[in-house]
């Protein structure tokens, strides 16, 4: 049996190996250099070549808060270009303003049933409002910039509770990618995430109470501001430790994803929980082969990056050299130091002895530089294809022409889309629903969904990916076309056409709400009904054509006798 103390120690140790992995250490120091040019409000990072986690630890904060962050900063264009693709996302993917996800059910009978649909669009529209009324949309951004700029990010989600433990909402954080380490699944998800973070004794009696050790308790009166270090360990559970009872509950420490806190110093556990889903997502912009860290365009810019910053500094150099050039004298012929002060007065024994120095920079030929390398930082972050250029270049633009440049963009950012659908929001919208779900915050289910079961799936309807859909539409309207002129030939290749198949499709592709969509019973029954009434009226139509023929007969045959 496994002892409090193995707990503590099996728990440490591993720490201490993801966080100093060679993997992490190297990417420590590439997050350190890209953040500094590329997102300079993400900047301490840990230390590479430490042996334990206390002094991991320790160097979290080694830059001092406050502290100027733009030394070498000399060009913002990689700064900018960061923030411009990360608002991108966040307002296509993610945009709090529109709906960008809905539910549907894996079981197609279920999509068909109108009371089951009606009441998954009324979950729909809880799950996003709930999004909408926490900090969800603040700390997203946060995330998709560190995305963008360090190809890694991390979203802790986490449920409010009321004093009486009900549910009171989302509460999101984007957590430090130096704070955290982190390991992949079988699958290559990240199942296992350890967070280093610090807390004053104040705030740690605030969430733990006594449950502090000794340490922290001893400090709360007289210096209730100092720091000190925790680890947040997430990590599935074992099997056998997982006790869920019949509807699926359980306490904290006999759920699937253990959550326990442990002081960094003297390592004890203050808390021991569990969630029913892993509360944090890992997103990568992309991964090579053995690889758990995430790699993006800022790796590719970067070397971009650092000559463009050089080359400013350098221009700067040469302008300065050319507005306050340095003054040449022959040698005694300055009595002391010259006034280079505006009206200052300097004793020359020969004013021709004094002259400027004449600077050769080529600042042509550096601007053309400086702006080749912008040029090529904002293609590498996409943003030609992402931002219109100016109309005084382009004129007017007509609606094809900027949906042309839209769908270009989402086309280069579809596996990044992929990656992220899968890591994070997929994720994210089902735990919600979980949460909601559990908590009793969702309207009573229909009384098919209590027989048939609950299993349904994440559509997307962001502006992203319905242009990557859209390719699909384009498709089946040449299609179509092309079959409208084989038809000509040949009608019976119309036979070839699924219209409903392609009606459903489109609807699903657009983002149509269920409820706006006949279902299938409902279809069959209004087409059965057309043919009922077609068919009577082509039975009163016959009765009438052979009541006429009758009376031509009938008036026929009088004439003749007459």
């Amino acid at each position: 049996m496994t002892t409090p103390e193995d707990k503590v120690k099996g728990l440490n140790q591993r720490a201490e190996r993801l966080f100093n992995s060679v993997e992490r250490t190297n990417n420590e120091n590439y997050w350190s250099e890209l953040s500094e040019f590329m997102l300079n409000n993400q900047f301490n990072f840990n230390n590479s070549g430490t042996s334990t986690l206390t002094t991991n630890m320790s160097s979290v904060t080694s830059s001092a808060p406050g502290s100027k962050k733009t030394n070498r900063i000399y060009d913002s264009t990689a700064l900018q270009a960061v923030q411009d693709l990360a608002s991108s996302f966040q307002g296509t993917l993610t945009n709090p303003a529109t709906t960008w996800s809905k539910l549907r059910y894996q079981t197609e009978a279920l999509n068909n049933n109108e009371e089951a649909v009606i009441w998954l669009e009324e979950v729909n529209k809880i799950i996003h409002n709930e999004f909408n009324e926490s900090n969800f949309d603040t700390e997203i951004a946060k995330g998709y910039q560190s995305l963008v700029a360090l190809a890694n990010m991390a979203l802790f989600h986490e449920q409010r509770e009321n004093e009486d433990g009900t549910f009171d909402g989302f509460r999101f954080t984007s957590l430090h990618l130096g704070q955290i380490a982190w390991a992949e699944d079988k699958e290559g998800i990240v199942d296992t995430v350890y967070r280093k973070f610090s807390l004053t004794a104040k705030q740690a009696f605030q969430r733990w109470g006594t449950a502090i050790p000794d340490s922290i308790s001893r400090v709360l009166e007289k210096t209730p501001d100092q720091e000190f270090d925790f680890l947040h360990c997430v990590f599935p559970r074992d099997a056998k430790d997982i006790k869920l009872n019949d509807v699926g509950l359980a306490q904290g420490d006999k759920r699937p994803i253990a959550s326990i806190y442990m002081t960094v110093q003297n390592t004890k556990i203050v808390e021991e929980g569990g969630y029913y889903e892993m509360p944090i997502y890992v997103p990568r912009w992309s991964l090579m082969s053995g690889e758990k860290y995430g790699r993006g365009p800022s790796h590719l810019a970067l070397p971009d990056v650092r000559t463009l910053n050089q080359l400013k500094m350098r221009g700067l150099e040469a302008i300065d050299l050319q507005v306050r050039p340095p003054i040449l004298a022959n040698q005694r012929d300055v009595f002391g130091q010259l006034d280079m002060r505006p009206g200052g007065l300097s004793i020359v024994r020969d004013v021709n002895g004094v002259r400027e120095f004449v600077s050769q920079a080529r600042t042509d030929v550096l601007r053309f530089s400086v702006e080749e390398l912008r040029n090529s930082i904002r293609g590498i972050f996409f943003l030609d294809k992402l931002l219109l250029p100016p109309r005084t270049e382009t004129g007017e633009m007509t609606a094809f022409e900027v949906s042309q440049r839209v769908e270009q963009m989402q086309r280069v950012l579809g596996p990044t889309l992929s990656r992220l659908n899968s890591e994070l929001l997929q994720p994210l919208v089902i735990r919600a629903f979980k949460i909601l779900l559990r908590s009793g915050e969702l309207p009573e289910a229909p009384q098919i969904l209590e027989q048939e079961g609950i299993d349904v799936e994440i559509v997307f309807v962001n502006q992203l990916a319905r242009a990557q859909q859209q390719q699909d539409v384009s498709s089946i309207q040449q299609w179509v076309q092309d079959i409208g002129l084989l038809a000509q030939l040949n009608p019976s290749v119309i036979d070839n056409i699924d219209f409903d198949g392609i009606a459903r499709h489109t609807a699903k592709i657009r983002g149509v709400p269920e409820v706006a969509i006949t279902n299938d019973g409902e279809v069959e029954a209004v087409r059965e009904q057309r043919a009922q009434q077609a068919q009577q009226q082509q039975q009163i139509e016959q009765a009438n054509m052979q009541a006429d023929t009758e009376s031509k007969i009938n008036g026929g045959g009088n004439n003749n006798n007459e």
